[in-house]
């Protein structure tokens, strides 16, 4: 298969980069935007994890029919103003086929996105040794 696809999940890219992946043939680049996403970074998503860690979650009281008060807690994320997207470009050089798209992520998502990105710039160095 060859050609420009499109990449929906998380669960996607973790099925592409699952295993011993060689990264001198699958390459994974984070924040291109383009017309598909932004330019969002994989640094500037742990900035906002950061933050979020330091923001208490808000608390308010509200009223319910029967007269009871209770306290509702505000969603942190949206407080924070957490980012939870990347946009991603996957290149598979060998068999001449990219993949791309904007995807939701989680904290947990951060590390090993941070390895893929890692093993990706090795990958690129060590597949254009001698070529300049």
């Amino acid at each position: 298969m060859s050609g420009i696809e499109r990449l929906e999940s998380i669960a996607e890219l973790r099925t592409l980069f699952s295993g011993r992946v060689s990264y001198t043939l699958n390459w994974c680049f984070f924040g291109t935007s383009g017309v598909h996403g932004c330019y969002t970074t994989l640094r500037d998503l742990a900035k906002d994890l950061n933050r979020l860690r330091r923001c208490p979650p808000r608390r308010r009281a509200v009223r319910e029919r029967s007269g009871r008060w209770l306290w509702k807690y505000d969603d942190r994320a949206t407080l924070a103003g957490l980012r939870s997207s990347v946009t991603v470009l996957v290149v598979k050089p060998r068999v001449v086929q990219m993949l791309y798209g904007h995807i939701q992520i989680t904290p947990e998502d951060l590390p090993w996105l941070r390895r893929i990105a890692a093993g990706t710039a090795r990958g690129v160095a060590k597949s254009q040794r001698g070529s300049w």
